[in-house]
């Protein structure tokens, strides 16, 4: 798997990809050409506090995320990721965020991710990737579909990460 930079030109099919499951999007926004274009000149700014990739394997792009929400003064980031629509349920998700893990923690030394998911998403994805971390619950926080549902906000820390079954790499 080859990781790269945020490229315009996969930031522009993220809305296609963002559209496709906004259930689970912890942003609503950028689901716009032009918000992707605005979140592109964000993307990894010197001393920014987003740095955001894709993962592709053949030339094909089948997975972007990264580290939001980064603050340097306390070592913490946000972790967001998004797998390609035709790449969904193969287990890549789990490769990509290893890797953002090991850029978090091994080369950006970031000392605690975290992240929110909604119990409308992928709860069951990441309490998998975080099996050990610590979590808590919001309920009737996220309006989706007609109905409200509960967030789940979890973190882990670099210190952590040989007890949740990670590897570096």
């Amino acid at each position: 798997m080859k990781m790269e930079p945020l490229s315009l030109k996969t930031a522009l099919d993220l809305v296609w990809w963002r559209n496709d499951c906004r259930e689970t999007l912890r942003t609503p926004g950028f689901t716009t050409e032009a918000q992707q274009v605005e979140f592109h000149r964000e993307v990894n700014k010197p001393d920014g506090n987003i740095y955001y990739w894709e993962f592709s394997e053949s030339a094909e792009v089948i997975a972007v995320g990264g580290l939001v929400n980064i603050d340097w003064h306390n070592r913490t980031a946000e972790i967001s990721l998004l797998v390609s629509p035709r790449h969904r349920q193969k287990g890549i998700g789990k490769e990509v965020a290893q890797c953002i893990l090991t850029e978090a923690f091994y080369n950006m030394n970031i000392v605690r991710l975290y992240g929110e998911v909604y119990d409308c998403g992928a709860v069951t994805f990441w309490k998998e990737i975080f099996p050990k971390a610590s979590w808590s619950e919001s309920p009737h926080l996220k309006y989706w579909a007609g109905s409200y549902h509960g967030s789940q906000y979890f973190w882990i820390d670099q210190e952590d990460l040989w007890t949740t079954g990670a590897s570096s790499g």
